[in-house]
């Protein structure tokens, strides 16, 4: 059972978990790139008042983006190329 806490996060606190090894602002570049190319992710996020302007995402908006990207320490590892999509 995973300890990750579901509650708001700065943009630029939760892409630096996802991708750990590059600038904060290249994170959050990646994140909202990973975001627009998913439709269903970027169209549920959206449905939970995700502005791409936004500083902060809710709780419920967190919770979207692991059900649809993982928690962030197994898509630091997709990133990474250590894990692939089939």
């Amino acid at each position: 059972m995973s300890n990750f806490s579901i509650r708001p996060y700065g943009v630029g606190e939760l892409a630096a978990l996802y991708f750990p090894h590059i600038q904060q602002s290249s994170a959050v570049n990646q994140l909202r790139r990973w975001i627009v190319e998913s439709p269903v992710l970027l169209e549920e996020l959206q449905s939970a008042g995700w502005k791409r302007y936004r500083k902060v995402f809710s709780p419920k908006q967190v919770a979207i983006i692991l059900d649809h990207l993982g928690e962030p320490e197994s898509a630091s590892a997709i990133s990474q190329g250590r894990i692939q999509f089939n």
